[in-house]
């Protein structure tokens, strides 16, 4: 899951493209990943205008479909436009729940940080979450000085879930630390920075793919 922040600026779209389109690069380890579908990106710029956001993630939505066809799409933070572009949608801990019902290919899930809050989105939002992103699981690259709470408050979170729904890591996670993650309970990880701050996405989400199917042939 590639948190896609910022994706109104013109320079991180292209980066974000670059990530998705190189993460459809990978024979066979991605037949292994639910048919192609290792990549999830989600659109989230809390400080674009309703306006802006709408339409530069029109313009990002196509380019990524195109780019990745079986590329999953959640918008974060704003309802109307995840319906409109037929997306997911994904609620932060203080957006709006989802007022409209999801279909195959648009998941409603929202993000959490400690067990009430797990709890709350089981329960609460439309029926309950269809997925938790977790965090901070380690210090996170895109937030210094927030400590992240490690695998033992993964396991405990993943515990707190009880196989609901799946559990994605979010926050400091590298390519190294996929399989720890999987180990203590996640279904899946998260990363920001981990790709979009690296001199190369493409390469970044390849490395993230490889630690996933790595993973997937020990299992």
């Amino acid at each position: 899951m590639l948190i896609g922040d910022g994706f109104t600026d013109p320079e991180r779209a292209d980066r974000i493209v670059d990530a998705a389109a190189n993460a459809s690069l990978g024979g066979e380890n991605l037949r292994d990943l639910q048919a192609g579908r290792a990549l999830w990106v989600h659109l989230r710029d809390r400080a674009a205008p309703d306006g802006l956001f709408r339409e530069c993630a029109a313009r990002l939505v196509g380019r990524l479909r195109d780019a990745c066809p079986s590329l999953l799409l959640s918008i974060n933070g704003r309802p109307a436009a995840a319906e409109a572009l037929r997306c997911g949608y994904h609620a932060g801990s203080r957006d709006p729940a989802p007022t409209f019902p999801s279909g195959p290919g648009q998941p409603c899930g929202c993000s959490a940080h400690n067990e009430p809050e797990i709890r709350k989105a089981l329960s609460v939002r439309k029926g309950g979450a269809q997925y938790i992103v977790f965090s901070p699981v380690f210090d996170p690259g895109s937030k210094p000085g927030c400590a992240g709470v490690g695998l033992d408050g993964l396991r405990d979170a993943a515990h707190c879930v009880a196989g609901r729904v799946p559990v994605y890591a979010l926050g400091g996670v590298t390519p190294g630390r996929v399989g720890p993650c999987l180990a203590a309970g996640s279904y899946g990880v998260a990363v920001l920075s981990g790709v979009l701050q690296a001199d190369c996405p493409g390469e970044a989400v390849r490395a993230y793919v490889d630690a996933l199917s790595a993973c997937l042939a020990d299992a």
